[in-house]
């Protein structure tokens, strides 16, 4: 089934007649496959070239779950633009799960769609290293060995102080990451994991495996921004700082600011807002992180779907002794049960939409905070960047798709020179062939746009130079040299 859906993909590809999508059901030289459905958001033209193609793998190992992106490069002649393009992208998810099959998502390209199916596994996958196998499964019917993957990009949570930058994976390097695990208790384990189950996996091959830091794109910050006013020997000794998140995201919004603003990233001031289940902001100057609102771990800064960002630390020690509760669960509370959740019982920004509309006033007081702190992280990096601002973009899920959030944090702006033309806000799409919308008013005096991010693109980016495959415009890289 799937080779027979995967070669249909390829005649798309190659711009073939006997490939195409009618009516949800792929037809094609064999005859009707079962119905896929089409995802749009996911979608980049494969070029079409003679020249010889190289495959980069991209992977996300969570605790349940494994994210997987093939990209397929083409070398380009100096000058030229780089091209990498997604040919296979999907999730493993229900790892190690005794009472559940496995569930394997996964789409091909078409041409300029990535054409989706979910597909219930009939076996359980006991674990990470099953899973991985699945995938290489999924690339041979594509029509891809395990040896022409040249590299594999690693998403790493957190680097710590010392991984800056995406760098190729070696004894010192693996060292490093765990010693992280520390700062990232929930994330980095399961990235390690991944890594050497992917080095075992390849461990025949000519395969180069390159971590990729959420955490990197910070590491420009200066310490009036990263240090926390707090006994200096807990940074010194423990390494308490503010680190930052969604750094893949930032970079690769960042590069694509170039074209737009007709400026190299270096020179680009911009406020960029990744407002997802998990939020944050970062203020970019001349083409680096000067702060950023996540801290030392995700917890910190926007209210988020389920958790509280910025407290009063006092409230801790309080709740501690009015309640009886211990650290641990405190600490579980604030991740799972706080944010838009703790205040009105929905995570969702749609259905606490949907109550503020219905007058319930604790979702009307949940979407104000949200939207309050959100502009007061706003206010604080145009002043920051001394009004010398060349763009604020709004990306990730609430931020791309909610024309209503992107309103309500501007509103009455105008004088600053954040005015919003409306209808483009409201009717403006993005998504499907659209990654990009631009949405200020004429008389702005910066661009505001909402974009979509990929951060899977990014990471084969980044991946594919410093594995030494291509020279690609990536910002903020450079891989250490660790001994």
């Amino acid at each position: 089934m799937i080779a027979g859906l995967a070669s249909a993909a390829f005649a798309a590809r190659s711009g073939s007649a006997s490939g195409m999508l009618l009516g949800g059901v792929l037809r094609s030289a064999r005859g009707p496959q079962p119905a896929w459905r089409m995802s749009m958001h996911m979608a980049w033209l494969r070029p079409t070239t003679s020249r010889r193609e190289y495959q980069v793998l991209v992977l996300n190992a969570g605790s349940s779950s494994l994210k997987f992106a093939l990209f397929s490069g083409v070398p380009v002649e100096k000058g030229e633009k780089p091209c990498l393009n997604v040919w296979l992208q999907g999730i493993v998810e229900r790892i190690g799960d005794p009472h559940h099959k496995g569930k394997i998502s996964h789409g091909v390209a078409a041409g300029d769609t990535i054409i989706k199916l979910d597909e219930l596994d009939s076996e359980m996958i006991e674990n990470h290293h099953v899973a991985l196998d699945r995938v290489l499964e999924l690339i041979r019917d594509e029509g891809i060995e395990p040896h022409q993957v040249k590299a594999v990009g690693h998403r790493v949570v957190h680097g710590g102080d010392t991984l800056t930058s995406s760098c190729l994976i070696t004894d010192t390097v693996e060292k490093r990451i765990e010693e992280a695990c520390q700062l990232a208790p929930l994330h980095n384990p399961k990235n390690l994991e991944g890594i050497r189950i992917a080095k075992k996996v390849f461990n025949q091959l000519d395969t180069k495996h390159v971590a990729v830091f959420d955490t990197a794109f910070h590491a420009s910050m200066p310490p009036e921004a990263f240090l926390y006013a707090l006994p200096i020997e807990w940074y010194e000794k423990y390494r308490v700082r503010k680190y930052g998140m969604h750094g893949t995201s930032y970079a690769y919004i960042l590069s694509e600011l170039e074209p737009i603003l007709d400026k190299h990233s270096c020179d680009v001031n911009a406020i960029i807002c990744h407002l997802g289940a998990g939020s944050s902001m970062a203020c970019v100057k001349e083409g680096k992180c000067i702060d950023t609102t996540m801290g030392m771990t995700p917890l910190e800064g926007l209210v988020m779907a389920t958790r509280c960002g910025d407290l009063d630390a006092g409230i801790l020690p309080y709740i501690a002794s009015r309640t009886g509760l211990g650290l641990d669960k405190i600490e579980e509370m604030l991740n799972k049960n706080s944010g838009l959740l703790g205040l009105c019982g929905e995570a969702d920004l749609r259905y606490v939409l949907e109550r503020v509309d219905a007058g319930d006033k604790n979702a009307v007081n949940a979407y104000h905070a949200l939207v309050h702190r959100i502009r007061k992280y706003l206010g604080a990096y145009v002043f920051n960047l001394e009004g010398q601002l060349d763009a604020v973009v709004f990306t990730a899920g609430m931020g791309q798709h909610s024309a209503r959030l992107r309103r309500d944090v501007l509103a009455g702006l105008d004088k600053l020179g954040l005015s919003i033309d409306d209808d483009k806000n409201e009717n403006g799409e993005v998504g499907g062939f659209h990654d990009m919308l631009e949405i200020h008013s004429d008389n702005a005096a910066c661009k505001i746009l909402a974009m979509m991010t990929k951060e899977e693109l990014q990471i084969a980016r980044e991946c594919a130079l410093v594995a030494g495959i291509e020279d690609l415009r990536v910002p903020q890289l450079g891989a250490p040299e660790l001994h």
